[in-house]
């Protein structure tokens, strides 16, 4: 599935180089596949299966920019990225952009525990 998914991110990029949406699934492949263990990483290598975590956040972090359909859920997943890499301040940005951009999601990230990720302007 996702060497499909990746085929048709890489087809589509090359008809159209700025569907920056593109990128998500190209990006989500290669963080997860690059943040495997050693010897998972070894045995889908076997596959043809290779991946990336540096490279993998560099192409999310394009569809989170410029990104049209897909550019709210690329922030999402930036943000769940920089907490599972210990950056709780880079996690804080991304969720606050997506906080002022669709203010009714406030109540979504209002209940996360303070000490993961406090929102600006939380009420105490």
């Amino acid at each position: 599935m996702i060497r499909l998914a990746d085929t048709y991110s890489k087809k589509l990029l090359v008809v159209a180089p700025d569907a920056a949406d593109a990128y998500l699934g190209l990006g989500t492949a290669n963080y997860f596949i690059g943040s495997l263990p050693g010897i998972k990483k070894f045995f889908l290598g076997f596959a043809g299966i290779h991946g990336d975590k540096e490279a993998g956040i560099q192409q999310i972090e394009i569809a989170a920019a410029h990104g049209h359909y897909l550019r709210p859920f690329a922030k999402i997943l930036l943000a769940l990225a920089a907490l599972r890499e210990k950056k709780p301040e880079v996690a804080r940005i991304q969720l606050n952009e997506l906080v002022a951009e669709f203010p009714v999601t406030r109540s979504l990230f209002v209940s996360w525990p303070s000490s993961r990720v406090p929102l600006e302007g939380r009420r105490k």
